[in-house]
């Protein structure tokens, strides 16, 4: 969050309301986000003596699930019916029962948002909105992005400005000023259903009742206009967020990291003062250069030093307005791009499969043609191991059925080693074997 990525985002604020001739007209201007509240309740802090050593307070033993709820203001404090989404695929009438009034009840199989999900929030936008165009503040999340979403918007007539991002907790009005109470009302009244219903646990029936109480509390128009006026929103007030709340172009120590060790200046030397005699008089000898040094570094060799690689920095862009004629035209040939990619990748997995069912199917008759040609060859070359009939010979009718040796795998009838009617069968010279 800089002041130059805020400047920007007032700028194309500015540059959106005079084009769209919507200016000194705040119930025009919208702005969108959603919240999570868990399916139980926190309960508060608990006042007992001091040196108890158990304290209790009831609450639920699962965490419960996430319940995501839409919500969104205009800068006149007038607020679009919630729209809740339940984690799950069957959709009960049930649900909404005891919602807020207008509020519309839609189910995913996170809990969260999508793509799917954020379309039909923008048709039920569209039902409770000001007639004409509007300009709609949102996040830069994923489902708000799309070529669908900016087309359903262009149909619609909602221009689309999107924050910078890490921005939302400074310049976004429900984040400010009206999900924090929002939370804290659904925290107390889910505390005293809990209270009234001790063996019961909050669920998709019962959150209704809990979620319009703290919905009333919270959602007030006084609530609504403040948290316009504190992002600077409007009216339009590019010094209303605080100082302390930008991050810092330049770090603490910037101005010491120009200081290099070539700058500093050496020391003083000394005067250099005249030899004594003594140190002419003697010899002087030149010691011989030792290379101690340079043989402990042969054999203990210093690791290379390693340069860490460069990140590769990904350019986000700072505000922007979803709706533009040019945004749209680069998502519509991103989604088209996409959408071959997924085809020729849908292409080569058919043909895969193709191939493997084909092999599948070519190994499977060439199994069944050798099995088939083994039995014909067992059962016309088999010879009875006790009266040397072959299989083929007419007589062998008469000597019954043949039974084969599970260990040496000879054939003989059945009336010639008296086993009729035997599933399992050893021979005589197998179990002599043994």
């Amino acid at each position: 969050m800089t002041r130059d990525n805020v400047d920007q985002f007032y700028e194309q604020l500015k540059k959106l309301t005079i084009e769209c001739n919507l200016e000194g007209r705040p119930e025009c201007l919208y702005n969108q986000d959603e919240t999570g509240l868990p399916m139980n309740n926190k309960p508060p802090n608990v006042v007992a003596q001091k040196g108890s050593r158990d304290v209790v307070s009831l609450t639920n033993v699962e965490r419960g699930e996430n319940v995501t709820v839409m919500a969104c203001v205009s800068a006149t404090g007038a607020y679009i019916p919630p729209f809740v989404i339940f984690k799950g695929k069957r959709m009960r009438a049930e649900f909404s029962d005891n919602m807020p009034a207008g509020t519309e009840v839609c189910m995913t199989e996170s809990g969260w948002v999508n793509e799917e999900a954020f379309g039909k929030w923008l048709k039920h936008f569209n039902k409770h909105r000001t007639p004409g165009k509007v300009i709609l503040i949102l996040d830069g999340h994923h489902s708000h992005t799309s070529f669908a979403t900016a087309d359903l918007c262009e149909k619609y007539g909602i221009e689309v400005l999107l924050l910078p991002p890490h921005t939302t907790h400074a310049l976004q009005p429900l984040d400010v000023c009206i999900f924090k109470p929002l939370k804290s009302y659904y925290n107390s009244h889910g505390t005293s259903w809990q209270h009234s219903n001790p063996n019961r646990a909050i669920s998709k029936l019962s959150f209704g009742s809990i979620f319009k109480k703290a919905w009333d509390s919270a959602v007030t128009v006084g609530n609504g206009v403040k948290g316009f006026e504190v992002t600077g929103i409007y009216p339009l007030n590019r010094t209303a967020i605080a100082s302390h709340k930008f991050v810092s172009e330049f770090g603490p120590n910037q101005d010491n990291s120009s200081v290099g060790l070539n700058d500093v200046s050496p020391e003083p030397k000394s005067p250099e003062q005249p030899p004594n005699s003594s140190q002419l008089s003697r010899p002087t000898t030149t010691p011989e250069t030792s290379t101690s040094h340079e043989d402990v570094r042969s054999l203990l060799p210093s690791p290379a030093k390693i340069t860490p690689m460069k990140r590769r920095k990904t350019i986000r862009p700072t505000s922007l307005v979803l709706t533009s004629p040019e945004n749209i035209s680069h998502l519509k040939a991103k989604a088209a791009e996409t959408k071959k990619r997924i085809a020729r990748v849908q292409k080569k997995g058919d043909i895969i499969k193709k191939k493997q069912s084909v092999n599948i199917i070519c190994d499977s008759s060439e199994e069944d043609e050798e099995t088939e040609e083994q039995k014909d060859e067992d059962e016309t070359e088999s010879v009875c191991n006790f009266c040397k009939m072959s299989y083929n010979d007419d007589r062998s009718s008469h000597a019954g059925d043949w039974i084969q040796s599970q260990k040496c795998k000879l054939w003989y009838h059945e009336r010639c080693v008296n086993a009729f009617g035997r599933k399992q069968f050893v021979c005589g010279i197998c179990m002599w074997k043994k």
